[in-house]
């Protein structure tokens, strides 16, 4: 197989992905999949390829159901859950070094092939049309520092190819916010694609410089839970329509919120079932690089709709996630920053594992295991700094990181006491 490696070459990225044709055509084909008329064909076509692929890989040689997987089992041995499999399909010989975001202090590298990015993107875009978000409008992005501009201090970043406008949300302070805000309105974007916690302090910030409000039509968020206060101050601030993204790293997952509020799992991405602690357990069908069955995605479903949302009744749906909703960072100013440790330390082969924690005072301690050399603790303690320099940090290393009582490991603690006394 070729292997190509684009992480590194953002731009390149940002342009594939913006004009490659594939996910065009699988979003077409995922629309026919959910015609009712088409569905049973559909789905024994799924199934039947989604086994034949459980056979090619070492775990699921002989196939046993019942098995329950995680994404330990996962950086154990990945090699064993990948495909072996010759495929008659160019798009599956190319793959595309990734990970997951290891918000468990354990980031798994997963290669894809360049087919199973695309469809994860035609899902993506099947959604985003049906809720009023088509390809070429324009759209502001508000997540992470993407661009290596950002590493050297701009604030923005916008495509001469396409209608994106990318903004550094780990540099929003109380300083320069209202830099974000004129540039925000100047490009006039149709969609906010946010870290909502980074769109909610922004939003915070426009209220109390009592500024004139900016129309957003759509606002969409992932990777966090929006709670529902913050919803209101999205929806009102920027008179907008807000709506949540839900998967994970390891695209074992997929729901988008439909204009009912509910999230719909869809049944052509994956099956999707839930414990008796409402937790999220998926088997993902529709991809090639790599199977597991059952997977613990860690996260918890409320008001689970099993016989399906009144606009879509075929496929599970549910009217909040409750993810991981403590991994967020504070500055002194108060605003927040969702920050996942292993986007810096994805890159240190000999970091293991890793741990983040905010103290009292807002200082933040990092430690990683094993035992590092001075080299690369400074290298994460620049790479820190250079995503948010007002933040105090110390990196320590240690053999082990200790895990609780019953064995788990604890990848992000936040003890951060506001200013009013109250601990975040």
């Amino acid at each position: 197989m070729v292997k190509i490696n684009i992480d590194r070459q953002t731009h390149i990225k940002e342009m594939i992905r913006f004009y490659n044709p594939l996910p065009l055509l699988y979003q077409i084909r995922i629309k026919l999949e959910r015609q009712a008329v088409l569905r049973k064909l559909a789905q024994r076509f799924i199934l039947s390829s989604h086994n034949n692929r459980l056979r090619c890989t070492r775990k699921y040689s002989i196939y046993r159901t019942g098995l329950r997987s995680s994404r330990s089992d996962l950086a154990i041995d990945f090699e064993a859950y990948r495909v072996n499999k010759i495929s008659p399909n160019p798009l599956n010989w190319i793959l595309v070094n990734g990970s997951s975001s290891g918000t468990t202090g354990q980031p798994i590298k997963l290669d894809r092939t360049l087919r199973d990015l695309s469809f994860e993107e035609g899902f993506q875009r099947y959604w985003r049309k049906s809720i009023g978000w088509n390809h070429f409008d324009r759209v502001a992005v508000l997540r992470g520092n993407t661009f290596k501009e950002f590493d050297r201090g701009e604030l923005f970043y916008e495509l001469s190819f396409a209608p994106r406008l990318y903004l550094n949300s780990y540099a929003l302070s109380q300083d320069n916010f209202d830099l974000y805000f004129d540039k925000i309105k100047e490009f006039k974007p149709k969609v906010l694609y946010c870290y909502p916690t980074t769109a909610v302090s922004l939003a915070k910030l426009i209220k109390w410089q009592q500024l004139e409000s900016i129309d957003i039509p759509l606002i969409i968020y992932s990777s966090e839970r929006l709670l529902e206060q913050d919803r209101v101050i999205l929806e009102k601030v920027f008179s907008a329509k807000v709506y949540g993204w839900y998967g994970n790293g390891e695209r074992t997952t997929a729901a988008g919120q439909c204009k009912l509020g509910h999230f719909h799992f869809f049944w052509n991405y994956a099956i999707t079932q839930f414990d008796k602690d409402n937790k999220i357990i998926s088997t993902p069908t529709r991809f090639s690089s790599f199977k597991i069955l059952n997977y613990d995605t860690g996260d918890s479903a409320r008001g689970i709709l099993l016989d399906g949302c009144p606009c879509y009744s075929l496929e599970p749906s549910c009217s909040e996630i409750l993810g991981r909703d403590t991994e967020y960072l504070f500055k002194k100013d108060g605003t927040r920053v969702s920050f996942h440790l292993t986007q810096i330390i994805r890159e240190e082969e000999s970091v293991l594992n890793g741990q983040l924690v905010q103290n009292v005072d807002g200082k933040v301690v990092i430690r990683v295991e094993p035992l590092q050399s001075e080299i690369t603790l400074n290298r994460i303690l620049n790479s820190f700094h250079r995503r948010l320099p007002d933040i105090e940090v110390e990196v320590v290393d240690c053999e082990k990181i200790e895990r609780t009582p019953t064995g788990k490991f604890v990848s992000f603690l936040n003890n951060y006491q506001n200013s009013e006394g109250q601990t975040n």
